[in-house]
């Protein structure tokens, strides 16, 4: 079977179906707009002041990290992947502030960077006023919410960030007026209803926090907040402070990105990277960029380093596997799911993704039966069902595919697929048991054109 005479996978689908709840809505929307990379890291700074990489010690990072001009995928690409990130990452490391007090500095400049170019913007005044109590200061973070909120009244999420810093210093009657206020504008603002279960709470008023737990339960399902931090303040421990500036300055890309300054969404990314390696938020943003700016590079890379610091976590192999799948790299797509299938036996998900992946390609379609056996065992939901009607169908077993069909159709009784799979099984005769032998045994042992 011939690469090019297959669409767009199956499982490629099936994977952005899973992995929807990882992708924030701002992302959604992205545009094919090529971000540029400054030729000089030191560049990131506004004229240049407190830059974390000083100009003479940008080179190795220009010539190995920031690749955002380069494009394909071909094999000499790929094999350099190994390196060429870990390379960025120790540049910029070695450059890093090296105490609490320098990290603190690093997020009031980037705070007072976004104010000075986006001084309408919530999402900046709220960011400034998260950085302004990191560093210990609630009286100016206070100050900047009042006077933000004092000509812009109809921002939730600065409303929101004033009732909790009120509430830490124990005013709780005013406290709860900001979060109510919070609320009226923005009645699914699901940590309104946690910073008010923390607030009855402290009242000893137990059926009112229960009462707000429920509802934040609700609303955050259906709700993204984007820039909802935690409030946290900058300590001792400068591992944990360095992650709290990598994901501050990951929300400060996003509030860069929402006004299309491309050039500065890469930047701050790229900076949220290098300070938390294991920053999967960054990670897959700025993948996700690269990827849909046509450098192919930069996102293999961005991905491959993640998966390899963190061995541990499913979410950089699904990431790698949907990624080589939509460039049509079958090999390589394989590869992963069967890496991820073999550390994560326990997950439906890349055994449910390896399956479809089979199945699409007329491959090993006997283990796509097992696997979607084992998928409808661990989970035996609507879709995992349809799966595993396609993998008997696949096989030629067309009463056992009716069969999973059937109790697809029990649990989703509207799914708009399962007639269209219906068709093809009636469409299908019985197979002969050797016709099923033959298509049990998938081609597994014919290279692929």
């Amino acid at each position: 079977m011939a690469r090019s005479s297959l669409p767009l996978p199956g499982w490629v689908y099936l994977v952005v179906v899973v992995l929807a709840a990882y992708v924030p809505p701002w992302l959604l929307s992205w545009r094919a707009s090529p971000p540029s990379t400054p030729s000089d890291i030191s560049q990131i700074r506004d004229g240049g002041s407190t830059a974390l990489v000083k100009p003479g010690e940008v080179a190795a990072a220009d010539s190995s990290g920031t690749v955002a001009s380069q494009g394909g995928s071909g094999e000499s690409a790929v094999v350099a992947l190994s390196g060429e990130i870990g390379n960025l990452r120790s540049d910029f490391s070695a450059a890093l502030p090296s105490d609490v007090a320098a990290i603190a500095q690093e997020a009031d400049i980037v705070q007072s960077q976004l104010r000075a170019r986006l001084p309408d913007d919530p999402d900046a005044i709220g960011l400034a006023a998260q950085v302004c109590w990191a560093s210990g200061r609630e009286g100016d973070a206070e100050s900047l919410l009042r006077q933000y909120l004092s000509r812009h009244p109809q921002a939730p999420a600065c409303w929101y960030l004033l009732g909790e810093v009120l509430l830490e210093r124990g005013e709780l009657d005013d406290a709860e007026r900001n979060l109510r206020l919070c609320m009226e504008r923005s009645p699914d603002y699901a940590a309104a209803y946690d910073a008010l279960r923390r607030l009855y709470l402290r009242r000893n008023d137990s059926q009112k926090a229960q009462e707000c737990a429920e509802q934040f339960g609700r609303h955050k399902e259906r709700r993204n907040e984007g820039l909802d931090l935690p409030l946290q303040r900058f300590g001792a421990d400068f591992p944990i402070t360095k992650s709290l500036l990598s994901r501050l300055e990951t929300q400060a890309a996003k509030v860069y990105h929402a006004h299309g300054n491309l050039p500065r969404t890469e930047e701050y990314l790229l900076r949220s990277v290098a300070m938390e390696p294991t920053n999967g938020e960054a990670r897959q943003l700025l993948a996700a960029i690269y990827e849909e700016s046509g450098n192919d590079l930069g996102a293999a890379q961005l991905l491959e380093e993640w998966r390899r610091i963190a061995p541990n976590e499913l979410t950089p192999y699904l990431r790698l596997a949907a990624y080589y799948g939509r460039r049509l790299d079958y090999l390589r797509t394989q590869q992963v799911l069967a890496d991820a299938v073999a550390k994560f036996p326990n997950e439906p998900v890349p055994q449910a993704m390896l399956a479809k992946f089979y199945i699409d390609t007329g491959e090993k379609l006997q283990k796509a039966v097992t696997l979607a056996a084992n998928v409808v065992a661990m989970e035996p939901s609507a879709v995992n069902y349809e799966l595993l009607s396609e993998a008997y169908l696949a096989v030629g077993h067309r009463e056992k595919a009716e069969e999973a069909l059937r109790q697809a159709r029990k649990l989703d009784p509207t799914n708009p697929r399962l007639p269209l799979l219906e068709t093809r099984i009636r469409e299908t005769g019985p197979a002969t048991d050797e016709q099923t032998g033959e298509r049990a045994k998938g081609n597994s042992d014919k290279p692929r054109d």
